[in-house]
């Protein structure tokens, strides 16, 4: 009889630290913080639109990392909307859509040059995301300067993982 309490008393309290657990688990998805080579910035109404849009996808990725183990990985090339480096589609970044956010946002200028775009390179273990060729480059180079892409200076921005730096 007591052998069967001292079971029961140690399966009760079993199952209390794996529900704590699970609880502590969502609590640290909900509060992801993406593991670029410099912090994301603090999003406002002033933030510019490329800005905000490159720091929801980045949180969607390490999103899709915490669940899959690695980030979405691209093609052998720059993949996006529109593009001349790599893989155009409007699921240019694969597995993010409708999990992780609703639909890819697409550069402010609205276009079909695959130039003027968003694009997204990754192995699986690093990855890096630009916007290339913006329009807003010079305000970005004074507002977040370690957003420059030190590849290509003003060319391009975005955020990318400390091993992706130099793609």
């Amino acid at each position: 009889m007591l052998y069967k309490f001292a079971t029961l008393l140690l399966v009760f309290f079993l199952i209390i630290f794996i529900l704590a657990g699970e609880k502590e688990a969502a609590k640290v998805s909900d509060q992801i913080v993406p593991v670029t080579q410099y912090p994301a910035p603090d999003i406002n109404e002033s933030t510019p639109q490329r800005v905000r849009d490159l720091t929801k996808i980045i949180h969607a990725l390490e999103r899709y990392k915490l669940d899959n183990k690695q980030y979405p990985i691209s093609s052998n090339g720059w993949d996006g909307l529109y593009t001349i480096y790599g893989v155009a589609s409007e699921q240019w970044i694969a597995g993010i859509v409708p999990k992780y956010l609703d639909r890819l946002p697409s550069d402010p200028r609205n276009n079909n040059s695959g130039d003027n775009q968003y694009f997204y390179r990754s192995n699986g273990a690093n990855y890096k995301l630009i916007a290339h060729t913006p329009d807003d480059c010079e305000k970005i180079k004074q507002l977040f300067p370690t957003l420059i892409d030190p590849s290509r200076d003003c060319w391009a921005y975005g955020f990318w993982t400390k091993n992706a730096e130099r793609w």
